[in-house]
């Protein structure tokens, strides 16, 4: 239970941090709760950049990011003391007011709360958690910065990794979900505050709840991913950019800050930037307003050559937008020689990367459903089974229960069609990119804000009953798949089994990688075949798959030549998962080396030495 102490003590540093940085944007905002969300975005978002100096540095530590921390909170201490000071008072002004039926729905979205915080306490277990989320903050840690590494995955955009790495040197994974759940929460309240500005309080809070009670947000709560920060920033971000095209109030700037952060956080985040830059066409040609704020809270000095002053706050926005994203990509042209690594591989020469292994990794994606019918169909497929789309879980009725009865309604106003268009594209985006459900989350987010518009609306007052009837019991449901996927991890929080007890009963590569931290000699070199939670792995390491590295290529070599391979690049050990299957090793394209060719010839089989067996997990050394 340590870790929630050590996320409280992280939230007040970025809070203060945040609240020193607020004041530079010369923004006032009225509602409390707005401004320190904001805020803490921002406190965030300014430790993102000092651990990636403290990366670029070389002196990445336990040592030098507690020194980040006692000097972002020395730097915030008189700001956060006077917006505590002033706190009580304005909090009046944000008072909430709750019916019966959301009272009833509270009460539900605390006990989903409970459940999502107990996943959130366990080890991590999660797939991409243990693969990247982690492991690849846990190896900066270990070479004390930035250094190349061959595994692509050190090559995605990684803001959010840099908050973990704070997380994993002064405690350890159950942080790092903490924080991702802290996200989870911040979400909520953002979702909220976009609700109530352009739809009303009520329409706010229902908001929120809609949002809270998704099964995937529940999912995502208790895992280590970057998912819900990204639906954080973006939300934040599209709702300030909102007040600046639709009130012209001066939250441009603010805006491009929130939006970059959280495209900075996934390979498809720009995607939000070049959404929000289209609106901003019709703004710059075609508005006839003459009195406007530019992308600062002041207006402009002369009122002639709007267009051009129009096209200098978009693009200064793509601008700052984009540059939280550049500070990725100059990392990987730095280190590879390809800024958008391991894409357009097989046109731009990347480091231990060639053509075979862009071929490998496109084929280790998900084939995507582009036939026009499964565009219209998705929707209904992600409401009743996520599972064809990469997650063990679905989205929850109400988006197909509410969105189409805003049709009934007559007059939208024009934040429902700002939200309705912005959506309609982010899924043509996501449709023709990923098909990854909770890629959808920051979309799905600001969807919520209309849902809430709706179920509040005059126009069903009559069918207020039977509305939050309905969805109450929908939440109900929702509610078996968070207690299912977090609850496993009640044992573990409680005390009742250790850690190790807990990833061997969940994970059945665990025991095997816990062997080998305990009796593999310092200094080994793992190649690791078609396994990769490497977080829990404390030697050095190499992933087998084609499709993630580029250094051993299994096509070219025999099995003579590729021992001498192995033995060149100082593999001592190699872990093979057996579980793991590959769907046809004999594919040119497959990015799973074929196990049989790689071990089990004459020539390997008297070179390798198996050493431990578990759950069709093997060690073997290279002899």
């Amino acid at each position: 239970m340590i870790e929630l102490a050590f996320l409280a003590i992280l939230f007040v540093v970025a809070l203060a941090l945040g609240n020193r940085i607020l004041p530079w944007f010369g923004n006032q905002f009225e509602c409390f709760m707005e401004e320190q969300l904001i805020a803490i975005g921002l406190g965030f978002g300014a430790l993102i950049i000092g651990v990636y100096i403290l990366g670029w540095m070389h002196i990445l530590s336990k040592t030098a990011i507690i020194w980040l921390l006692f000097l972002s909170l020395l730097v915030g201490r008189t700001p956060l003391i006077k917006a505590i000071s002033s706190s009580r008072a304005r909090f009046k002004e944000d008072a909430l007011k709750f019916g019966m039926w959301q009272k009833a729905f509270i009460i539900l979205l605390v006990v989903i709360g409970l459940f999502n915080l107990i996943g959130a306490l366990a080890p991590t277990t999660d797939t991409d958690g243990l693969a990247y989320h982690l492991a690849v903050p846990k190896y900066y840690l270990q070479q004390g910065g930035f250094e190349y590494n061959p595994i692509m995955v050190f090559n995605w955009p990684s803001s959010i990794e840099m908050i973990y790495t704070i997380a994993i040197a002064i405690s350890d994974d159950s942080l790092a979900k903490l924080i991702h759940l802290m996200f989870g929460l911040l979400s909520a309240i953002a979702v909220y505050i976009l609700a109530k500005e352009w739809f009303g309080k009520q329409a706010g809070i229902m908001a929120t709840i809609l949002f809270y009670a998704i099964p995937l947000v529940g999912l995502e709560s208790g895992i280590a991913y970057v998912d819900l920060a990204t639906t954080f920033y973006v939300t934040v971000g599209t709702n300030l950019f909102m007040k600046w095209y639709l009130k012209d109030e001066g939250t441009m700037l603010l805006s491009s800050v929130f939006i970059g952060i959280g495209a900075s956080t996934k390979w498809n985040g720009p995607i939000t930037i070049l959404i929000l830059a289209l609106f901003c066409c019709p703004k710059i040609f075609f508005s006839k307003k003459r009195d406007e704020t530019g992308w600062l809270a002041r207006k402009p000095k002369k009122e002639n050559g709007l267009v051009g002053k129009r096209l200098i706050v978009v693009l200064m926005f793509l601008l700052i937008a984009s540059s939280f994203s550049f500070m990725w990509y100059a990392k990987n042209y730095a280190l590879t020689g390809n800024p958008v690594a391991p894409f357009l591989g097989d046109k731009i020469t990347t480091r231990d990367w060639g053509p075979e292994n862009t071929i490998a990794y496109k084929s280790s994606v998900a084939s995507l459903y582009l036939s026009p019918i499964h565009f219209f169909l998705i929707p209904w497929a992600l409401t009743m089974h996520g599972a064809p789309f990469g997650e063990l879980t679905y989205l929850g009725p109400w988006f197909l229960m509410l969105i189409p009865l805003a049709l009934l309604i007559r007059k939208w106003p024009k934040a429902a069609i700002f939200i309705i268009i912005s959506s309609l594209i982010y899924y043509i985006a996501w449709f023709a990119t990923s098909q990854q459900s909770r890629l959808l989350l920051p979309s799905l987010a600001i969807l919520c804000a209309m849902c809430g518009w709706i179920v509040t609306h005059e126009r069903f007052a009559h069918l207020k009953r039977i509305l939050y009837g309905a969805l109450l019991l929908s939440v109900l449901l929702a509610i078996p798949f968070t207690a299912l996927y977090n609850g496993k991890g009640a044992k573990v929080t409680l005390g009742l089994e250790t850690r190790e007890e807990y990833l061997e009963r969940l994970l059945p590569d665990a025991a095997t990688l816990h062997w080998a931290n305990k009796n593999l000699p310092e200094g080994s070199k793992i190649l690791l075949v078609r396994e990769n939670n490497a977080y829990l792995l404390d030697h050095k390491y190499l992933w087998g798959d084609a499709a993630m590295q580029g250094i051993i290529d299994y096509k070219s070599l025999g099995p003579g030549s590729l021992y001498e391979e192995l033995k060149r690049n100082g593999i001592t050990h190699i872990i093979v998962n057996r579980a793991i299957k590959c769907s046809d090793p004999k594919d040119e394209s497959t990015h799973c080396p074929d196990v049989k060719e790689l071990l089990e010839t004459p020539i390997t089989k008297s070179r390798l030495l198996q050493l431990y067996v578990q759950n069709e997990v093997f060690v073997y050394q290279v002899i």
